[in-house]
């Protein structure tokens, strides 16, 4: 049971378990911030422009969409 549901404006998303290294840091490369960054916007959750576009950025790579019957 690695993978969660995050569902968001009727959308499901399952995002599974991201690499056990690395990720932070190629999101933060990614999206132009630091590393500290990505880690409060994934782990704390905290607020902001960046932090959502950190999140969104962890969906995209990490996360498919999901669809009926599959």
């Amino acid at each position: 049971m690695g993978a969660k549901i995050v569902k968001n404006m009727g959308k499901s998303i399952i995002t599974q378990k991201p690499p056990r290294q690395g990720y932070i840091s190629e999101l933060a490369a990614l999206c132009g911030c630091t590393r500290q960054t990505v880690s409060r916007a994934i782990v704390d959750n905290s607020p902001g422009k960046k932090s959502e576009m950190v999140r969104k950025m962890y969906r995209t790579k990490y996360g498919r969409d999901c669809e009926k019957g599959k």
